[in-house]
C-alpha cells in the first residue's frame, strides 16, 4: 500500500510517458516536489532545495523503459527501470531497476539489481523477475527481487 500525504494527494504526475522515456526528459511531480529526469542528470526542486545530480545508469545507447514517483510511508522515492548498452559480442542488455529517494539534500540510490535481459538481434527477452517494493510498519521499504530481499530504513 502507497501512503501519499494529503497534501500530495492534490496535484501529481507519477509516471513518465513513452515519448518521455524515448526522448530521456520527463518531469515528475507529486505535491512540493518536482524532479526532473534527463539523459544524464536528474534535477530535483522539493519546495526548499534545489539540486542536480548524476542519473545512475547515463552510457551512450541506455534506453528508459519506466520512471516513477511517489511517497512510499511518507517517503519520496523514484524507480527507475533503464535498459544497459550491451555487453559482449551479443550485446546482451540488462534492464537494470533502480530505488532512489530524494530527501535531504541528496540523490541516493537506496537498492538497485537487474530484472531482466535481453538479447537486440534477434530480439530474444528473458522473463521479467519478480520484484517489488513495499512499506514496512515501521516506516521503511522491503525491497524484493527474486529470492532476494533488502530492509531499507530512512535515514533521520
Amino acid at each position: 500500500m502507497i501512503h501519499i500525504p494529503a497534501w500530495a494527494a492534490v496535484k501529481g504526475k507519477t509516471n513518465c510517458s513513452v515519448k518521455e522515456l524515448a526522448r530521456q526528459d520527463c518531469r515528475l511531480t507529486v505535491g512540493a516536489y518536482n524532479l526532473r529526469l534527463l539523459k544524464d542528470t536528474v534535477a530535483w526542486d522539493d519546495g526548499t532545495w534545489k539540486t542536480v545530480d548524476d542519473m545512475p545508469l547515463k552510457d551512450e545507447g541506455v534506453q528508459w523503459e519506466k520512471a516513477t514517483f511517489n511517497f512510499i510511508n511518507g517517503w519520496p522515492i523514484l524507480q527507475l527501470w533503464i535498459w544497459d548498452s550491451g555487453v559482449g559480442e551479443a550485446k546482451v542488455q540488462s534492464l537494470n531497476w533502480y530505488v532512489a529517494d530524494a530527501e535531504k539534500r541528496h540523490f541516493t540510490v537506496l537498492a538497485r539489481g537487474v530484472v531482466r535481459k535481453r538479447r537486440l538481434n534477434p530480439l530474444v527477452m528473458d522473463a521479467m523477475e519478480p520484484h517489488q517494493l513495499k512499506p514496512t510498519k515501521d516506516g521503511g521499504l522491503e525491497w524484493t527481487l527474486k529470492n532476494e530481499k533488502k530492509l531499507i530504513q530512512r535515514v533521520q
